[in-house]
């Protein structure tokens, strides 16, 4: 059985229970990567100069808010995506572009044992990095979950009560992360409320110590009460959120692997039928969805995915949810390859959710001031947890969500 996960962005449902610092206390040699990293992101200090992440080249300010807002969050998440590209394209040649950066956890050990960097590959693995992913420690803290065969939500980070939100966003931007499709759908969300709020009622809203903390994955309740659904049936528009899930054979192949779904924003709607999607692990250009379906095709077709990046106590806690005959399927899959034109026979990429920012509920936070505005946001947020049944409230449990 796959162990209970919640699904990135679209089921941002979970209560927050008290969070545990990223940075590990064990000694020696990991202790000291991990300072060494730490050291890469400290807080500036007040008044100190953050450089930003980039200026958006979305639509114009006269555009409808939502709208606005989903193109910012779209042009973030494909500037996020450039980057990465970039640093896979070129750490062969240039070890230092691994030192910064946001990736997939999978992707980053197999660069840092490409390159023999060996400390830094054995200090991720220790501290679990590679399956709880990792921000900057001296901002982020690591989000319990009961359930999660690690104690902590995967991909997921909050904000520490010190720390100030718009800041933090700057530095995870600028220093080292390792996140997934669903963790940075939701950075390119907050890092366009920044935009739109403005640093000083952003910080106001999503203080650290305040009743709505920045929390950057799944458990982001606050980020969730600010989107809305879209009809399935309904025009793409850029801005648009959605989530397709892959061939349902992936799962027999790489029951560990993290490419079962992807998480992506609409990045340009003119063309009807052949809308284009950006999104965290696929082409910084964007795909439309015969791009996505050979992504999941090109996913499905690699080696099965293993535990070999996990400890050793972690790695026998995930078999332990698995059953016998799940395991040994692992192995009779290995060798199975997929064609896209059978992946398109099967129907292709699946249509899982959609969202868009809920353009009434910003446009209050725009207009009120800062207390008003952190008072509705604390209202939507209590009022969509008592709409909820008490299971979803704990976790909606899926197989889907790891990417």
């Amino acid at each position: 059985m796959k162990f209970p996960h919640v699904c990135i962005v679209f089921s941002m449902v979970c209560l927050l229970g008290p969070s545990a610092a990223m940075a590990s206390s064990k000694p020696g040699a990991a202790a000291a990567e991990i300072g060494s990293l730490a050291r890469e992101t400290e807080p500036s200090g007040p008044g100190a100069e953050v450089k930003d992440s980039g200026p958006s080249t979305a639509e114009a300010p006269a555009a409808p808010l939502g709208q606005t807002l989903g193109a910012i969050a779209a042009d973030r998440l494909k500037a996020l995506a450039v980057d990465t590209e970039k640093r896979l394209d070129g750490f062969k040649d240039d070890p230092s572009l691994l030192r910064a950066g946001i990736f997939y956890a999978d992707d980053y050990a197999r660069a840092l044992k490409a390159k023999g960097l060996e400390d830094r590959y054995a200090t991720f693995k220790e501290i679990e990095a590679f399956f709880n992913g990792w921000a900057p420690p001296a901002f982020f803290e690591k989000v319990p979950r009961s359930g999660s065969p690690s104690g902590y939500q995967p991909h997921t980070f909050q904000l520490k009560p010190k720390a100030r939100p718009s800041e933090a966003i700057a530095r995870l931007r600028q220093g080292l992360a390792l996140m997934d499709c669903g963790s940075t759908v939701s950075l390119a969300c907050y890092e366009a409320l920044l935009e739109v709020l403005g640093a000083d009622k952003f910080d106001h809203l999503f203080a650290g110590d305040g009743p709505a903390p920045l929390c950057i994955g799944a458990t982001s309740i606050h980020l969730a009460v600010l989107l809305q659904a879209v009809p399935a049936d309904a025009p793409w528009r850029r801005g648009q959120i959605a989530r397709f899930g892959g061939p349902q054979a992936y799962m027999d192949k790489h029951l560990f692997g993290n490419a079962s779904a992807f998480n992506l924003i609409c990045g340009d709607a003119r063309v009807k039928g052949r809308e284009t999607f950006v999104g965290f692990g696929l082409k910084a250009s964007g795909v439309d969805l015969e791009g996505l379906g050979q992504a999941f095709v090109a996913a499905y077709n690699q080696d099965p995915v293993n535990l070999a990046h996990y400890p050793d106590d972690l790695a026998a806690v995930i078999r332990k949810h698995y059953r016998p005959e799940d395991l040994e399927r692992i192995q009779s899959h290995a060798g199975l390859t997929m064609t896209w034109s059978e992946y398109a026979g099967m129907g292709g990429p699946r249509l899982a959710c959609r969202m868009e920012f809920n353009e009434a509920r910003v446009e209050a936070l725009v207009k009120a001031g800062p207390q008003e505005a952190l008072l509705k946001l604390c209202i939507w947020s209590a009022q969509h947890r008592l709409a909820l049944p008490a299971t979803t409230v704990e976790a909606k449990e899926t197989s889907e969500d790891k990417k």
